[in-house]
Protein backbone atom coordinates (compact mmCIF):
# COMPACT_ATOMS: atom_id res chain seq x y z
CA UNK A 1 0.00 0.00 0.00
CA UNK A 2 1.46 3.52 -1.15
CA UNK A 3 1.30 6.20 2.14
CA UNK A 4 2.63 9.55 1.06
CA UNK A 5 5.47 10.76 3.14
CA UNK A 6 4.38 13.11 6.04
CA UNK A 7 5.57 16.51 5.59
CA UNK A 8 4.75 17.11 1.89
CA UNK A 9 2.09 19.74 0.69
CA UNK A 10 -1.06 18.85 1.11
CA UNK A 11 -4.62 20.08 0.25
CA UNK A 12 -8.07 20.88 1.74
CA UNK A 13 -9.65 17.56 2.82
CA UNK A 14 -13.37 16.63 3.08
CA UNK A 15 -15.28 13.24 4.29
CA UNK A 16 -16.39 11.18 1.12
CA UNK A 17 -18.40 7.90 0.67
CA UNK A 18 -16.01 5.06 -0.10
CA UNK A 19 -18.11 4.27 -2.91
CA UNK A 20 -17.00 7.77 -4.60
CA UNK A 21 -13.46 7.39 -3.77
CA UNK A 22 -10.98 7.39 -7.00
CA UNK A 23 -8.14 5.71 -7.69
CA UNK A 24 -4.98 8.71 -7.15
CA UNK A 25 -6.86 10.42 -3.92
CA UNK A 26 -5.53 10.45 -0.85
CA UNK A 27 -6.54 8.92 2.38
CA UNK A 28 -6.26 11.55 5.45
CA UNK A 29 -6.82 9.45 8.76
CA UNK A 30 -6.23 6.11 10.05
CA UNK A 31 -8.96 4.53 9.31
CA UNK A 32 -9.58 1.60 11.50
CA UNK A 33 -11.10 -2.17 11.67
CA UNK A 34 -14.29 -2.79 14.78
CA UNK A 35 -11.76 -4.51 16.67
CA UNK A 36 -9.34 -1.17 16.68
CA UNK A 37 -6.74 -2.11 14.18
CA UNK A 38 -5.52 0.26 11.77
CA UNK A 39 -6.35 -1.00 8.29
CA UNK A 40 -5.65 1.89 5.81
CA UNK A 41 -3.02 4.53 7.57
CA UNK A 42 -2.70 8.23 7.23
CA UNK A 43 -1.30 9.46 3.99
CA UNK A 44 -2.63 5.97 1.80
CA UNK A 45 -2.64 6.29 -1.83
CA UNK A 46 -5.98 4.77 -3.19
CA UNK A 47 -6.38 2.03 -5.61
CA UNK A 48 -8.77 -0.49 -5.96
CA UNK A 49 -7.49 -2.81 -3.38
CA UNK A 50 -7.78 -0.29 -0.51
CA UNK A 51 -11.38 0.47 -1.57
CA UNK A 52 -12.37 -3.07 -1.63
CA UNK A 53 -10.39 -3.75 1.75
CA UNK A 54 -13.03 -0.38 3.12
CA UNK A 55 -15.29 -2.28 2.05
CA UNK A 56 -15.13 -5.69 3.51
CA UNK A 57 -14.58 -3.95 6.84
CA UNK A 58 -18.11 -2.02 6.35
CA UNK A 59 -16.56 1.40 6.35
CA UNK A 60 -18.78 4.40 5.37
CA UNK A 61 -16.63 7.29 4.59
CA UNK A 62 -13.30 8.46 4.88
CA UNK A 63 -11.85 11.83 5.14
CA UNK A 64 -9.51 12.14 1.59
CA UNK A 65 -7.79 15.27 -0.07
CA UNK A 66 -9.41 17.08 -2.65
CA UNK A 67 -7.95 18.51 -5.65
CA UNK A 68 -8.81 22.25 -6.14
CA UNK A 69 -8.30 23.12 -9.37
CA UNK A 70 -5.23 25.46 -8.77
CA UNK A 71 -2.15 25.78 -10.84
CA UNK A 72 1.11 26.02 -9.49
CA UNK A 73 2.93 28.96 -9.89
CA UNK A 74 6.67 29.44 -9.93
CA UNK A 75 6.41 32.19 -7.63
CA UNK A 76 3.15 32.63 -5.36
CA UNK A 77 3.33 36.07 -5.03
CA UNK A 78 0.18 38.42 -4.87
CA UNK A 79 -1.29 39.71 -7.76
CA UNK A 80 -0.77 43.53 -7.88
CA UNK A 81 -3.79 45.85 -8.10
CA UNK A 82 -3.70 46.53 -11.62
CA UNK A 83 -2.96 43.13 -12.96
CA UNK A 84 -6.43 42.04 -10.28
CA UNK A 85 -8.30 44.33 -12.55
CA UNK A 86 -7.30 43.41 -15.53
CA UNK A 87 -7.66 39.83 -14.70
CA UNK A 88 -10.96 40.60 -13.97
CA UNK A 89 -12.21 42.59 -16.99
CA UNK A 90 -10.67 39.37 -19.30
CA UNK A 91 -13.14 37.42 -17.12
CA UNK A 92 -15.86 39.93 -17.68
CA UNK A 93 -15.33 39.87 -21.25
CA UNK A 94 -15.54 36.21 -21.84
CA UNK A 95 -18.35 36.14 -19.49
CA UNK A 96 -20.38 38.58 -21.98
CA UNK A 97 -19.38 36.32 -24.34
CA UNK A 98 -20.63 33.02 -23.09
CA UNK A 99 -23.81 34.68 -22.28
CA UNK A 100 -24.40 35.64 -25.28
CA UNK A 101 -23.66 32.55 -27.12
CA UNK A 102 -25.73 30.40 -24.19
CA UNK A 103 -28.72 32.70 -24.70
CA UNK A 104 -29.14 32.06 -28.69
CA UNK A 105 -28.63 28.02 -27.79
CA UNK A 106 -31.07 27.86 -25.16
CA UNK A 107 -33.21 30.32 -27.24
CA UNK A 108 -32.99 27.94 -30.46
CA UNK A 109 -34.43 25.17 -28.38
CA UNK A 110 -37.03 27.04 -27.24
CA UNK A 111 -38.37 29.16 -29.76
CA UNK A 112 -37.46 26.91 -32.58
CA UNK A 113 -37.16 23.38 -31.90
CA UNK A 114 -33.56 22.83 -31.91
CA UNK A 115 -32.02 19.79 -30.58
CA UNK A 116 -29.79 20.32 -27.31
CA UNK A 117 -26.26 19.69 -28.44
CA UNK A 118 -24.35 18.98 -24.97
CA UNK A 119 -20.79 19.61 -26.71
CA UNK A 120 -21.77 23.10 -28.24
CA UNK A 121 -23.80 24.02 -24.75
CA UNK A 122 -20.57 23.66 -22.79
CA UNK A 123 -17.95 25.25 -25.08
CA UNK A 124 -18.55 28.96 -23.91
CA UNK A 125 -17.83 27.81 -20.59
CA UNK A 126 -14.07 26.29 -21.47
CA UNK A 127 -13.15 29.83 -22.34
CA UNK A 128 -14.39 30.84 -18.39
CA UNK A 129 -12.55 28.09 -16.51
CA UNK A 130 -9.59 28.77 -18.36
CA UNK A 131 -9.24 32.34 -17.62
CA UNK A 132 -9.22 31.54 -14.19
CA UNK A 133 -6.03 30.49 -12.40
CA UNK A 134 -7.81 28.10 -10.14
CA UNK A 135 -11.02 26.89 -8.01
CA UNK A 136 -10.65 30.02 -5.82
CA UNK A 137 -10.80 32.79 -8.15
CA UNK A 138 -13.46 31.07 -10.39
CA UNK A 139 -15.49 31.63 -7.41
CA UNK A 140 -14.10 35.13 -6.77
CA UNK A 141 -14.62 36.25 -10.15
CA UNK A 142 -18.17 34.85 -10.63
CA UNK A 143 -19.36 36.59 -7.15
CA UNK A 144 -17.29 39.83 -8.87
CA UNK A 145 -19.86 39.72 -11.75
CA UNK A 146 -22.77 39.60 -9.87
CA UNK A 147 -22.75 43.11 -9.50
CA UNK A 148 -23.31 43.69 -13.03
CA UNK A 149 -25.03 40.20 -13.89
CA UNK A 150 -28.18 38.71 -12.16
CA UNK A 151 -30.52 37.66 -15.37
CA UNK A 152 -31.28 34.41 -16.29
CA UNK A 153 -28.43 33.52 -18.53
CA UNK A 154 -26.07 34.63 -15.95
CA UNK A 155 -27.46 32.53 -13.08
CA UNK A 156 -27.50 29.79 -15.70
CA UNK A 157 -23.76 30.47 -16.01
CA UNK A 158 -23.34 30.70 -12.44
CA UNK A 159 -25.28 27.57 -11.25
CA UNK A 160 -23.52 25.40 -13.90
CA UNK A 161 -20.03 26.78 -12.84
CA UNK A 162 -20.55 26.60 -8.42
CA UNK A 163 -22.00 23.41 -9.47
CA UNK A 164 -18.94 21.71 -11.15
CA UNK A 165 -16.92 23.34 -7.95
CA UNK A 166 -19.56 21.18 -6.04
CA UNK A 167 -19.06 18.30 -8.46
CA UNK A 168 -15.12 18.32 -8.49
CA UNK A 169 -14.83 18.98 -4.49
CA UNK A 170 -17.26 15.90 -3.91
CA UNK A 171 -14.81 13.58 -5.73
CA UNK A 172 -16.68 13.78 -9.43
CA UNK A 173 -14.75 12.42 -12.90
CA UNK A 174 -14.69 14.75 -15.82
CA UNK A 175 -17.45 13.15 -17.42
CA UNK A 176 -19.55 13.65 -14.43
CA UNK A 177 -18.74 17.49 -13.96
CA UNK A 178 -19.65 17.95 -17.70
CA UNK A 179 -23.32 16.23 -16.83
CA UNK A 180 -23.67 18.64 -13.67
CA UNK A 181 -22.45 21.93 -16.16
CA UNK A 182 -25.15 20.40 -19.06
CA UNK A 183 -27.60 20.58 -16.32
CA UNK A 184 -27.09 23.43 -14.35
CA UNK A 185 -27.03 25.39 -18.60
CA UNK A 186 -30.63 23.49 -18.56
CA UNK A 187 -31.72 23.70 -15.70
CA UNK A 188 -34.08 27.26 -15.75
CA UNK A 189 -35.08 26.73 -19.34
CA UNK A 190 -39.06 26.12 -18.38
CA UNK A 191 -39.00 30.04 -17.22
CA UNK A 192 -37.95 30.49 -21.66
CA UNK A 193 -41.01 28.21 -22.33
CA UNK A 194 -42.97 30.20 -19.73
CA UNK A 195 -42.10 33.62 -21.31
CA UNK A 196 -43.46 32.73 -24.84
CA UNK A 197 -45.63 35.18 -26.25
CA UNK A 198 -43.69 38.86 -25.15
CA UNK A 199 -42.81 37.91 -21.45
CA UNK A 200 -39.23 37.42 -21.59
CA UNK A 201 -38.08 40.78 -20.58
CA UNK A 202 -39.79 40.32 -17.38
CA UNK A 203 -36.90 40.41 -14.45
CA UNK A 204 -35.79 37.05 -13.61
CA UNK A 205 -35.78 38.26 -9.78
CA UNK A 206 -39.41 38.92 -9.62
CA UNK A 207 -39.76 35.63 -11.28
CA UNK A 208 -39.48 34.31 -7.15
CA UNK A 209 -42.87 36.02 -6.48
CA UNK A 210 -44.73 34.86 -8.91
CA UNK A 211 -47.26 31.90 -9.65
CA UNK A 212 -44.74 30.38 -12.65
CA UNK A 213 -42.14 29.83 -10.08
CA UNK A 214 -42.72 26.24 -9.09
CA UNK A 215 -44.04 25.55 -12.51
CA UNK A 216 -40.91 26.34 -14.41
CA UNK A 217 -39.48 22.47 -13.39
CA UNK A 218 -41.96 20.77 -14.70
CA UNK A 219 -42.37 23.06 -18.18
CA UNK A 220 -38.58 22.44 -18.64
CA UNK A 221 -38.56 18.76 -18.23
CA UNK A 222 -41.78 18.81 -20.84
CA UNK A 223 -39.56 20.27 -23.29
CA UNK A 224 -36.28 18.38 -23.11
CA UNK A 225 -37.39 15.09 -22.07
CA UNK A 226 -37.75 13.39 -25.61
CA UNK A 227 -34.73 14.88 -26.79
CA UNK A 228 -30.77 12.43 -26.71
CA UNK A 229 -29.70 13.87 -23.67
CA UNK A 230 -28.89 11.82 -20.65
CA UNK A 231 -31.88 11.10 -18.70
CA UNK A 232 -30.02 12.40 -15.58
CA UNK A 233 -29.65 15.54 -17.00
CA UNK A 234 -33.15 15.36 -17.71
CA UNK A 235 -34.31 14.36 -13.65
CA UNK A 236 -31.87 16.96 -12.67
CA UNK A 237 -34.00 19.90 -14.56
CA UNK A 238 -36.82 18.41 -13.13
CA UNK A 239 -35.61 17.80 -9.39
CA UNK A 240 -33.45 20.58 -8.71
CA UNK A 241 -35.82 22.16 -6.52
CA UNK A 242 -36.48 18.58 -4.63
CA UNK A 243 -35.22 18.87 -0.85
CA UNK A 244 -34.13 15.84 1.14
CA UNK A 245 -36.82 16.50 4.13
CA UNK A 246 -39.64 15.88 1.50
CA UNK A 247 -40.44 19.85 1.84
CA UNK A 248 -39.17 20.73 -2.50
CA UNK A 249 -41.01 20.52 -5.89
CA UNK A 250 -42.48 19.24 -7.46
CA UNK A 251 -42.56 15.58 -6.77
CA UNK A 252 -42.10 16.00 -3.01
CA UNK A 253 -39.32 13.92 -3.24
CA UNK A 254 -37.07 12.86 -0.32
CA UNK A 255 -33.63 11.33 0.51
CA UNK A 256 -32.05 9.25 -1.48
CA UNK A 257 -34.92 9.69 -4.45
CA UNK A 258 -32.97 12.93 -5.52
CA UNK A 259 -30.16 11.75 -7.58
CA UNK A 260 -26.95 13.57 -6.72
CA UNK A 261 -26.70 15.98 -9.38
CA UNK A 262 -30.40 17.61 -8.52
CA UNK A 263 -28.79 17.75 -4.47
CA UNK A 264 -25.41 19.64 -6.64
CA UNK A 265 -27.66 22.19 -8.71
CA UNK A 266 -30.09 22.40 -5.50
CA UNK A 267 -26.89 24.12 -3.35
CA UNK A 268 -25.30 25.69 -6.53
CA UNK A 269 -29.20 27.58 -7.53
CA UNK A 270 -29.48 28.08 -3.72
CA UNK A 271 -26.42 30.07 -2.99
CA UNK A 272 -26.47 32.05 -6.50
CA UNK A 273 -30.07 33.32 -5.74
CA UNK A 274 -29.18 33.84 -1.78
CA UNK A 275 -25.83 36.18 -3.20
CA UNK A 276 -27.39 37.87 -5.99
CA UNK A 277 -27.86 41.73 -5.96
Amino acid sequence: MKVRERGEDTMPCLRMSVNRLREGMMIKEDVFSKTGAVIVPDGAVVTKDVVALLTRHFVDSVMVEYPTGRKERPEQQEQSAPAKEQHLKEFQAEFSVAEQSISEELKDIVYRSKDVNISMLLEPLNGLLKKADDDTDLADMLLHMKKQQSGLYAHTINVALFGQLLARWSGCTEAEMEEVMAAGLLHDIGFLELWKGGQEQTEFLQEYETERYEKHVVSGYNLIKKMNIDQRIKQAVLTHHERVNGSGFPLQVMGDNISWISRILAVADTYDALTMC
